[in-house]
C-alpha cells in the first residue's frame, strides 16, 4: 500500500492549478474558504480550503521553503477588529466590508501564486510530496475516477449477457450456424463444456464479483471521508470553544472599560 502511495505522489500530472475565487461561510462560525480548482490531463475538480489549511501545508512541505512566500495571516488592523467586535458578533461597515474584500482578493492572489510556483517549479518534490497531494485530494479524486470508468465498463456486461441468452435460447439446432460460430469464438476453456444455463450461473457469478470488488473499494474511499468528516467536526468544535472564550473575554472587558468610562464622566462632571 506505501509503495503505491509513493508511486501515485510521483506520477500526478498536474496540468493546472487555480484559485479562482473565496465564499464566505456562515456556519458553524463565520469564515472564508477558497476554492482551489485542480486540472489533470482527463478531469477536473475543485475544492475549498481555509487559510489555516495553507498554513499547515505549507509546514508540512519538505525543505526548503518554496519558492513563492504564503501570504500573512493577519493585518494589525484587521486583528484589532476582530478584538474590537468581538470575532465578527458586532456588524461591519461598508468601508470595513470593502476593506476587507479587498483584502481577501489579494490573499486570494497571493495563494494562487503560492500553489502554481509549486505546480511550475523545475524542482518537483514540494509537488510529488504526500503533503502536497493529500492537501489536493488527489488520491480519494483518482480512486473516485477509476471506480466511475470500472463501473460503466461493468454497466454494459449486462447487455452483453441478455444479448448471449436471447441467442441461446433462439439458436438453431444446426451446429454450423454462422449463431453458433460466433458464440463458440467467444469460448474458454472454463466455460466450454457448461451448458446455458450453467453458462449464465457463471456469467452472473463473475459480475457479481467484480461489483463486490468495486463495492470494497468504494467502501474504503467512503471510510476515510467519514474519518475526514469526523476530524473537522472534532476541529471546529476546538474552534467553536476558542471563540466562545474569546467572546467571554471580550465582554468582560468591555463592561470594565464601560465602568472605566462612566468613572471619567462623573469625576469630569
Amino acid at each position: 500500500m506505501a509503495a503505491q502511495k509513493n508511486e501515485l505522489d510521483s506520477c500526478v500530472p498536474i496540468q493546472q492549478i487555480a484559485v479562482p475565487l473565496y465564499e464566505r461561510r456562515e456556519k458553524p462560525n463565520p469564515h472564508i474558504v477558497y476554492a482551489v480548482q485542480v486540472t489533470l490531463p482527463d478531469r477536473t475538480w475543485t475544492i475549498r480550503r481555509r487559510y489555516n489549511d495553507f498554513c499547515l501545508l505549507h509546514e508540512r512541505l519538505p525543505s526548503p521553503a518554496p519558492p513563492a512566500p504564503l501570504p500573512p495571516k493577519h493585518r494589525l488592523k484587521q486583528t484589532w477588529r476582530m478584538l474590537t467586535q468581538m470575532g465578527g458578533i458586532l456588524p461591519t461597515s461598508d468601508a470595513q466590508k470593502l476593506d476587507d474584500d479587498k483584502d481577501l482578493e489579494l490573499r486570494r492572489e497571493a495563494l494562487e501564486k503560492y500553489l502554481r510556483a509549486i505546480v511550475v517549479s523545475p524542482d518537483a518534490h514540494w509537488r510529488e510530496s504526500h503533503a502536497f497531494i493529500e492537501f489536493l485530494d488527489v488520491q480519494d479524486h483518482m480512486q473516485l475516477h477509476e471506480q466511475s470508468q470500472a463501473t460503466s465498463a461493468s454497466a454494459g456486461k449486462p447487455r452483453i449477457m441478455s444479448s448471449g441468452m436471447c441467442s441461446a435460447s433462439l439458436r438453431p439446432w444446426n451446429q454450423h450456424s454462422k449463431s453458433h460460430e460466433n458464440a463458440k469464438a467467444r469460448e474458454t476453456d472454463a466455460t466450454r463444456p457448461l451448458t446455458d444455463a450453467e453458462l449464465l450461473q457463471y456469467q452472473t457469478d463473475d459480475l457479481m464479483r467484480a461489483q463486490d470488488k468495486q463495492a470494497d473499494a468504494l467502501a474504503i474511499v467512503l471510510r476515510r471521508q467519514r474519518e475526514l468528516g469526523l476530524r473537522i467536526h472534532d476541529e471546529l468544535g476546538m474552534h467553536r470553544e476558542m471563540l466562545d472564550s474569546l467572546h467571554t473575554d471580550v465582554q468582560s472587558t468591555q463592561t470594565r472599560m464601560d465602568a472605566a468610562e462612566a468613572e471619567m464622566k462623573r469625576l469630569n462632571s
